[in-house]
């Protein structure tokens, strides 16, 4: 498995960094990162990041043990199924970086990373955020029915906030 750039390399993917948050500072997240996951807390900065809101996309989860994996639907007929995300305005190029290390996403060895971080159209949006797309082994996997990483662990009724960032 290909571990994301460090050493030599983490300028330049700090440089792509930069480069992808030009283009859009918005980040959908599905699993441990959404708001009622105490991952979250830890991993993701409030001073570099503020919750926009709920929003979804077309997809699937799958269930990887402790935490899920987004997949793109498989047959574009019908009606695809949705995923419920939390979308995250980044405010800091490292916190991307660092998302990207957190994920094992190396954007200069794609096919060789667990997953690959992609722009996604939120449904019934214009926004496209950034969204870490799981490319690994789904044979064993378990499909989440409810598309919903925070109904899956049961926590919808005990939803822990991230502190929103001051605007600016």
């Amino acid at each position: 498995m290909a571990r994301p750039a460090k050493g030599p390399h983490s300028a330049h993917h700090m440089r792509q960094c930069r480069e992808d948050m030009a283009a859009c500072r918005l980040l959908a997240v599905y699993g441990t990162l959404r708001r009622c996951d105490p991952v979250a807390l830890k991993v993701l900065r409030p001073a570099a990041v503020r919750f926009v809101g709920p929003g979804s996309l077309k997809g699937q989860l799958v269930h990887l043990g402790a935490y899920p994996g987004f997949i793109l639907p498989a047959d574009e007929s019908g009606t695809p199924p949705l995923v419920q995300v939390d979308v995250l305005a980044l405010r800091d190029p490292q916190l991307l970086y660092e998302l990207d290390l957190y994920e094992e996403y190396n954007p200069f060895d794609v096919a060789a990373s667990p997953y690959r971080r992609v722009r996604l159209p939120l449904t019934g949006s214009g926004d496209r955020p950034w969204v870490y797309v799981y490319q690994g082994p789904i044979a064993r996997a378990k499909r989440i029915e409810s598309g919903d990483w925070c109904r899956e662990r049961g926590s919808l009724s005990a939803r822990r906030r991230l502190p929103k960032a001051p605007r600016g």
